[in-house]
């Protein structure tokens, strides 16, 4: 009676037994009952395209993150390898202009004020931009 009372107890806590189902709220791990919210295989923490690590010792998803063949980590997910920039610092500076990785991953360029764009560079706005004006 003390033992079925003990395993009783246990399943409450959600820590169920070998073969036993585990209590609200908590899911089976191996022979162990976690949280639904804790991870406890890398199957139980989905990227685009990928996977985070779980880290079943503190139940979180978390860096390394893997991405599938053609895929390359960015921001929170993982997206086709060869896009043009991932961050703004991978997008090449241009003088006078500011320039910034786009949703898409393609780098943008905004010319700032007082300049113009012109063959791929940004001039000043007073100044001819090609060989007629």
């Amino acid at each position: 009676m003390r033992s079925l009372a003990f395993g009783l107890f246990l399943l409450a806590l959600g820590l169920g037994l070998e073969g036993c189902p585990c209590g609200a709220g908590f899911k089976k791990c191996g022979n162990d009952c976690i949280p639904v919210q804790n991870c406890c295989t890398n199957a139980d923490c989905p990227l685009a395209n990928g996977f985070a690590t779980c880290t079943p010792s503190s139940g979180n998803c978390a860096p390394p993150f893997v991405c599938n063949p053609g895929f390359v980590f960015c921001r929170d997910s993982c997206i086709l390898s060869g896009r043009q920039c991932c961050v703004d610092a991978d997008c090449s500076p241009l003088d006078n202009a500011v320039v910034r990785c786009a949703p898409d991953f393609t780098c943008g360029t905004t010319c700032k004020d007082g300049f113009q764009p012109c063959a791929g560079a940004c001039i000043t706005a007073a100044a001819c931009c090609g060989i007629v004006d």
